[in-house]
Formats: structure tokens, C-alpha cells, sequence
């Protein structure tokens, strides 16, 4: 397999990054933010301990890293694998989220003590980004 950082579009990864960040704005506040906070049994007072421990520029601006870091991934799997189409590269995107993905989520979980629908809610988000991820990607060469 040939990784080439000559052939990335950067312009895609980042835009890629960005919507996943703005995504997961959506998908964790918008559709299913209280559900997941009653889930995980957060009180208002511990979600301000929370983020009194970091800060929303290392918050927000560590996920749009880690997402930039994940889009740059996910181009350069499209580059060696010469995946062509958003299709092609929603395909990626489940095979990611089936392999890796989930199986680390599953074992995280497994692992914990957490209540199943939180891993529902955050393993969908995962599908739902990574096949957007690899379409974006893919499409935009």
C-alpha cells in the first residue's frame, strides 16, 4: 500500500473535519443530548466540574483535531486503496466503523460499567461520521 501525502486534498479533509465536529454538535445536543447525559447520570453540577476541567478551547479544539487527524486517515486509506465516488467511499466509511470502530467501542463498553444506549448513541455517531468522512473524502479527490 502506497501513502502519499502529495495526493491528499486537504481542503476535503478539512472540510470533513469540520462537519463531523459541527455533526456531532448536532447529534449530541440537538437529537440525543439528553438522553445521553441522563444515561451517563450527569448532574448539572457535574457537567460544570466537567468543563471546568477543560476548557472549551482545549474541548472543542482537541475533537477538531482528533477529526482533522481522522479525515487525513481516511484520505489517505481513499489514495492507496484509489477509491473513487462518495459511494465508494461510504463503503470505507462502514468497513472503518465495523472493524476498528465498533470493535473498540464494543470492548470499551464491555469494559465499563456504562448503560448500553450510550454506546448505541456514541457508536451510531461513529457510523454516521465515518461514512460521511469517507464520502466527502473520496468524492471530493
Amino acid at each position: 500500500m502506497k501513502i502519499d501525502l502529495a495526493g491528499v486534498n486537504w481542503l476535503a479533509v478539512g472540510a470533513a473535519a469540520v462537519a463531523t465536529f459541527f455533526l456531532g454538535a448536532i447529534w449530541y445536543q440537538a437529537l440525543f443530548g439528553k438522553l445521553w447525559t441522563r444515561l451517563n447520570g450527569y448532574t448539572p453540577e457535574k457537567i460544570k466540574e466537567m468543563q471546568a476541567k477543560r476548557p472549551p478551547a482545549m474541548f472543542f479544539g482537541g475533537m477538531l483535531v482528533a477529526y482533522f487527524v481522522l479525515a487525513l486517515v481516511v484520505a489517505l486509506l481513499v489514495g492507496a486503496m484509489d477509491t473513487r465516488g462518495w459511494q465508494a467511499g461510504a463503503v470505507l466509511g462502514v468497513l472503518l466503523w465495523v472493524g476498528p470502530a465498533l470493535a473498540v467501542a464494543f470492548t470499551a463498553w464491555l469494559a465499563s460499567e456504562k448503560h448500553f444506549g450510550i454506546f448505541v448513541i456514541d457508536a451510531a455517531y461513529q457510523l454516521v461520521f465515518l461514512v460521511m468522512m469517507g464520502a466527502v473524502v473520496a468524492q471530493w479527490r
